[in-house]
């Protein structure tokens, strides 16, 4: 079982909590997370709202590529509808040197209206304008047009979807998926059948099983008792801005609910390791823990880091 982390970096001011906190937490949490011998690294790529506060994650993968010697680095995911293929691609070709070698592309079409908006860039169209700028994208990589080219021969691309139909189309491509356990999800039938449409692609497409992935990110909060652990993650469910509105009271059942569905991994180290366990059976191979959301306290979500860390 491979274990990544994924921080969306979603920003809270009410609470004090300021950019450059946030900055500095994610340096220390890669470098404690590639000390720990997690997988990769996700950064989520989000602009003018406060889900997130990394418009360009090259940027700060870049940053955290000269903090870590091994951790794989990707976005979660690179919106190819807002920007040109071409910058695109030198971007993220420039991260994958400074990392010698260690990107992962994820890509996605984006769903935020207001994002394309404020973008100036059309929302309607944005599945035909994906395809065509990965289509771009992966022919820039392997030409001779770009002043800076990845360091990988072809580094691998992760699609992101939460569909089935298009695990199976990723996966014919031979390409890895990233998807989301959505706070609320009600369990893991969905997730299964995405995981085997993408198994089936793979097979359709003639490409070994071992030759992709599914990545899949869930919230996740351990702490040495999971009264502890619950105490700490509930006020940040609360204020989770994939959730919906809630009190903490509604977010205490929340919690219990996905701890119980196996949809986020809460709770205990044995209760977390339980739960690892039961994604595994379901056939995930990659977990992406989302170690730090609704302004969780940095100490507690680098603590739960080593929770659910590979050696733990």
């Amino acid at each position: 079982m491979k274990r990544s982390i994924f921080l969306l970096l979603d920003h809270h001011p009410e609470t004090g909590e300021t950019l450059a906190d946030i900055h500095a937490f994610v340096l220390e949490h890669a470098r404690r997370a590639d000390a720990l011998g997690f997988d990769a690294l996700w950064l989520a790529e989000h602009h003018f709202l406060r889900i997130g506060t990394v418009p360009n994650p090259a940027v700060m993968l870049a940053a955290i590529a000269m903090e870590t010697e091994r951790l794989r680095l990707g976005p979660a995911v690179s919106v190819l509808p807002y920007r040109n293929p071409v910058l695109v691609a030198e971007d993220y070709a420039l991260v994958d040197q400074l990392s010698r070698g260690r990107l992962n592309m994820g890509v996605g079409c984006g769903s935020q209206r207001a994002e394309f908006a404020g973008l100036g860039v059309e929302f309607e169209s944005r599945n035909n304008d994906f395809h065509r700028n990965l289509d771009a994208l992966r022919e820039l990589w392997s030409g001779d047009k770009l002043n800076v080219v990845p360091c990988q021969p072809r580094p691998p691309i992760y699609v992101a979807t939460t569909n089935a139909d298009t695990a199976r189309a990723v996966g014919r491509r031979g390409d890895s998926v990233i998807t989301l356990l959505r706070p609320g999800t009600p369990g893991l039938d969905a997730l299964a059948a995405l995981l085997a449409a993408h198994r089936q692609g793979l097979e359709e497409g003639g490409h070994a099983r071992a030759s992709a992935e599914v990545v899949v990110a869930l919230l996740a909060h351990a702490a040495l008792k999971d009264a502890a652990a619950r105490r700490a993650a509930v006020p940040a469910i609360a204020r989770f801005p994939g959730a919906p509105s809630m009190d903490d009271a509604e977010a205490d059942r929340l919690y219990l609910s996905m701890q119980q569905a196996a949809t986020a991994c809460f709770g205990a180290p044995e209760q977390a390791r339980d739960i690892v366990a039961r994604l595994e059976r379901e056939g995930v191979a990659h977990i992406a823990f989302i170690t730090r959301f609704g302004n969780l306290g940095p100490a507690a979500a680098h603590r739960s880091l080593q929770l659910v860390a590979p050696t733990a």
